[in-house]
């Protein structure tokens, strides 16, 4: 099942710190099912450096083909961060195929430095 589609602006300075789309007790938020899978997209784009980060995955960018640096910051070894770059997405599942939350998936959205970022986000839940 898919969740309604959530418009998302963040405004100068304005982010969404570290965060899972999952929770471990669902019940816990009067939720009967979990959060299975997230479609992030970039619909708008005015800012530095306000990507999507996730501080749990890494990448050895230099043995990847070097085009990838255009959507992803290649410069970080410690963390992989998308770059927001208008008409890209982004997709990742949040649950392990038994039904347990991805610990990788922690995610943020960084600060919009310097203008605004509007996105789209698309979940969709298991168990329905």
């Amino acid at each position: 099942m898919m969740e309604d589609l959530q418009v998302t602006r963040y405004l100068e300075g304005q982010q969404y710190t570290n965060h899972y789309d999952w929770a471990a007790n669902p019940a816990a938020r009067n939720q009967t099912t979990n959060r299975e899978t997230t479609f992030f997209a970039v619909l708008d784009v005015e800012c530095a450096s306000c990507g999507t980060r996730f501080p749990k995955i890494s990448v050895d960018w230099g043995v990847e083909d070097e085009r990838w640096c255009n959507l992803v910051d290649c410069a970080a070894q410690t963390e992989l961060t998308v770059r927001a770059v208008a008409g890209s997405a982004v997709f990742w599942r949040n649950l392990h195929s038994d039904g347990t939350g991805d610990a990788r998936t922690l995610h943020a959205g960084l600060p919009a430095v310097g203008g605004k970022k509007i996105g789209l986000n698309i979940w969709t839940r298991r168990g329905v």
